[in-house]
């Protein structure tokens, strides 16, 4: 995990046909928070996802469940 982390804070990324130079670039590019891209991305999000997926609220359903019950 360390040794990605490195990777990807140093090396050239190409995203959306633009080339930046480490992860942190692409966020703050994107003006997003460095470190909520970086766990997105451990966790499995594509690039897509961790930048444009916007942040839950914690104490909101993500989402709304109706329940009909025939009475």
């Amino acid at each position: 995990e360390e040794a990605i982390a490195e990777i990807i804070q140093k090396e050239t990324l190409s995203f959306c046909g633009k080339e930046f130079h480490g992860l942190a670039q692409i966020a703050n590019y994107y003006g997003k928070d460095y470190s909520l891209v970086w766990e997105r991305l451990k966790y499995g999000m594509r690039m897509e996802e961790a930048l444009f997926l916007p942040i839950r609220q914690m104490n909101k359903p993500q989402y709304e469940i109706t329940c009909r019950k025939n009475l």
